[in-house]
């Protein structure tokens, strides 16, 4: 799973079939934005206030945080995975047990597998399963990277905004990568 601002105005989630690994279902909803002038909205994430404004599904965050929540109802959960999963554990508590997937740097990340797929799907809105996000989503004219000249904050400037759509895709891939194909067959 993942979230996206301060204030969660994107959040989304893979559900895998724990035998077959294989995607069976994608949550990937917005909320209509409270803060206008977010930091993590100019600097993160590049979410367009007017598009969530007049697309969001949901008019705030624990609209959409019940949605997620009446999601995951019914399907039999055996674990939650995020990349440091800090927001997420903070925003839903105790009611979710989020695990840390332990992403490596950005400087040694870009060069992964599963790093370069998202990359593509990102870039051209591919669909995962049956949702996709939009360039129009993520267009915010306040969008301005803030990044230092470390080797990692110029490979997190390349792949550009994060999308909690995207994002999940790449924990569900690194996650196949660490954990479910033996590391030798991965060819770097």
């Amino acid at each position: 799973m993942d979230t996206e601002g301060a204030y969660a105005e994107e959040i989304a989630a893979i559900a895998v079939n724990s035998s077959t690994l294989q995607i069976i279902d994608v949550f990937h909803e917005f909320a209509k934005p409270q803060a206008v002038d977010d930091w993590s909205r100019k600097h993160v994430h590049g979410l367009n206030c007017n598009w969530l404004q007049n697309n969001a599904k949901f008019n705030n965050q624990t609209e959409l945080m019940q949605a997620f929540r009446q999601w995951l109802r019914g399907r039999n959960v055996l674990a939650i995975f995020a990349n440091d999963p800090s927001k997420e554990r903070m925003l839903f508590g105790q009611d979710l047990a989020v695990n840390d997937l332990c992403f490596p740097m950005w400087s040694q990340r870009e060069a992964r597998p599963s790093h370069l797929i998202t990359f593509l799907f990102k870039r051209a809105f591919i669909p995962v399963l049956n949702k996709r996000c939009c360039a129009e989503a993520h267009s915010s004219f306040k969008y301005v990277p803030v990044y230092r000249n470390s080797t990692s904050e110029l490979a997190r400037r390349r792949f550009g905004f994060h999308c909690s759509l995207y994002d999940c895709l790449e924990c569900y891939l690194f996650f196949i990568e660490e954990r479910a194909l033996p590391l030798t067959t991965i060819k770097q």
